[in-house]
């Protein structure tokens, strides 16, 4: 059977496939799916031609972690494809029978509240990964300069919230100066 996230995502897939066990795989397909549309309602208002092909949110951020993180964990990508859920729907998985889903919507909880700063470095490259793809696809969005430029500030107070790690600081640099370039480009 073919899961989800080879179906809606097989490059990523491939990639999860060389590095993790058939049982870790099983799981992060199930996370995939519990992410796929929540993440899609996130990505309502990106204008896309009629027809196009695209990776989706959550397999969007398993390729920033995978890719710019060094043999990131499967708590780091569990936390990574959870940060597309509401805290609402967090909340639900707290309660899950597995321990590896509680943690991990625990870390993603901990990358989307506001209020504080995230000193897990598996819940900070789940923030940032998020806030990568956020502002990557600012273009896409109908958006007015000013409702813009606001975006991209909200991406530098996810920056200050993030603790630096080891692990995070290519992320880390990679969101400030995509943030940098794309408010030079509206100015």
């Amino acid at each position: 059977m073919v899961g989800i996230l080879k179906q809606h995502s097989p490059g990523v897939h491939k990639t999860l496939e060389r590095r993790f066990s058939a049982e870790e795989l099983v799981f992060l397909d199930r996370l995939f799916e519990t992410a796929l549309i929540p993440g899609a309602k996130q990505e309502a208002g990106l204008l896309r031609p009629e027809g196009a092909d695209y990776n989706p949110l959550p397999g969007r951020i398993l390729q920033i972690l995978l890719t710019q993180l060094e043999l990131p964990s499967l708590e780091f990508l569990s936390a990574g494809l959870l940060v597309c859920l509401s805290i609402c729907e967090l909340q639900l998985l707290k309660q899950d029978q597995d321990p590896r889903v509680r943690t991990a919507a625990q870390l993603a909880e901990t990358a989307l509240n506001p209020g504080n700063p995230i000193t897990e470095p598996e819940a900070a490259a789940a923030a940032l990964a998020l806030e990568l793809d956020r502002i990557r696809h600012l273009h896409m969005r109908e958006l007015s300069a000013d409702q813009f430029e606001t975006a991209a500030r909200r991406s530098l107070t996810v920056l200050a919230r993030t603790l630096a790690t080891e692990q995070n600081t290519r992320l880390r640099t990679l969101v400030q100066a995509t943030v940098d370039r794309q408010l030079r480009h509206y100015e």
